[in-house]
């Protein structure tokens, strides 16, 4: 483990404990000056009317008894047992942000109920891990907990929203300054993430240049779409930040059928939304060290891309680099026209029908995906797709981008099954001399 992310695990230093039963004792412990580093929360149901902010070194541990399947993955909290902090249901706010240093322990957390209509909806993350300024640092903890967003995704200035855990190196625009150099690191540890209606259960991006993300997840049961990112250009151009995952033994699923891909993993990208563009990213890199991880119940297993652009929106995607290391993954993908894995150097994808304007496929430059996959397992005859670059539904090859999968398709076919069509012999640097 990093030394980032050791720091990340490690407990927060206890100067004083207390213990609370209340939503008004809770907000009382948590009020400058009273010293208290670990918060100990009674069984009950804790309503929040306004946003939760864990001061930097604070420890909040509830009394949930997490139960957990043969293989240790968590299947829920054993009953009467559960200590819940849930959002007001005319929220329009993040639920609960972590400061440096801080734990989440033995705890449900859950945005607002589901609403009467859609209009209604609220809106905000579940749990956040945000820089706050230039050069910051945030490490944080969550152990055993259950994450459950209720909200449906979209977009506002400060962000995303309506995702269930939210890490983010930011650019808040608007004549601010960007969290240049801001570095975060997240541990999530046999708990469940819950997103019901579409979205992430867990979404990391560096907005700011220079960020650094490092996740450590363990043997957790995740419902949503993972997505992360290096870098994406909002608004400024993004360089020079990476987003690294370690990701043992966890369980990603498609619980409710509602989410139309397990992972999203892009180097680095344009801003993806006509209403807060970008000017792109650029020397960014991402990268994914699974071990004995599985992903079932999606169409599509896993989509990556060193440099993706948005058709009909502005920006670059120049040298971004994304790497994965898969080791003993298992994918199941179902439905028609389903995918274990679409693969790309750059890839173009389609908006989401507000762009104006032309994309030039010129403006995705030098990107490389860097793909190892051993001892790992698909869901036979599939639509899996491989390409140096595709953009506007052709394959580009003028502009360097590249797709390049570790050894041999001699060696790729003895270590892995039902990944099929595997990889192409053009995606296997030197091959040809082995």
């Amino acid at each position: 483990m990093s030394r980032v992310l050791a720091e990340a695990a490690a407990p927060a230093p206890r100067t004083a404990e207390l213990t609370v039963g209340s939503t008004t004792e809770l907000l009382e412990a948590l009020k400058p000056g009273r010293g208290a580093r670990t918060i100990h929360l009674r069984a009950g149901r804790y309503v929040l009317d306004a946003p939760l902010v864990v001061p930097d070194g604070a420890e909040l541990v509830g009394e949930g008894v997490m139960r957990f399947d043969a293989g240790g993955v968590p299947e829920g909290f054993a009953p009467r047992t559960e200590t819940v902090l849930v959002a007001n249901a005319t929220r329009e706010a993040d639920v609960v942000t972590l400061g440096d240093g801080t734990r989440l322990q033995q705890l449900r957390i859950e945005g607002a109920a589901p609403a009467a209509s859609p209009g209604d909806q609220a809106s905000g993350n579940v749990v956040v891990i945000a820089s706050r300024g230039p050069r910051d640092r945030v490490r944080a903890t969550l152990e055993q907990c259950e994450i459950v967003n209720h909200s449906a995704s979209g977009i506002v200035p400060a962000g995303p929203s309506g995702r269930a855990i939210v890490v983010l190196t930011r650019n808040p625009g608007a004549g601010a300054p960007s969290h240049d150099g801001a570095q975060l690191a997240v541990a999530i540890d046999r708990s469940i993430v819950r997103n019901a209606v579409g979205s992430n259960s867990v979404f990391a991006i560096n907005f700011a240049s220079d960020g650094t993300i490092a996740l450590d997840f363990l043997r957790n049961r995740l419902e949503g779409v993972l997505s992360m990112a290096g870098g994406v250009g909002r608004p400024d151009r993004v360089r020079g930040s990476s987003a690294v995952l370690r990701s043992r033994s966890n369980l990603y699923v498609n619980a409710g059928g509602a989410h139309p891909m397990g992972w999203q993993i892009l180097g680095g990208s344009v801003a993806p939304h006509a209403e807060i563009q970008g000017q792109g990213a650029a020397s960014n890199l991402v990268r994914v060290e699974s071990q004995d991880d599985r992903i079932e119940g999606y169409r599509l297993g896993i989509e990556a891309a060193a440099g993706r652009l948005v058709m009909r929106l502005p920006g670059t995607v120049l040298r971004n680099r994304g790497e994965l290391l898969l080791r003993g993954i298992q994918i199941r993908t179902v439905g028609d026209g389903a995918a274990d894995l679409s693969l790309h150097g750059a890839l173009f994808a389609p908006g989401s029908g507000n762009e104006t304007g032309p994309a030039a496929t010129t403006d995705a430059q030098d990107n490389v995906l860097r793909v190892s996959i051993e001892g790992s397992s698909g869901s036979g005859p599939r639509r899996n797709a491989y390409a140096n670059a595709w953009l506007s539904g052709v394959a580009d090859t003028a502009n360097r981008n590249r797709l390049e999968i570790d050894g041999s398709p001699a060696e790729f076919a003895r270590s892995n099954r039902g990944l099929d069509p595997p990889p192409d012999a053009s995606f296997y640097p030197g091959a040809a001399d082995r």
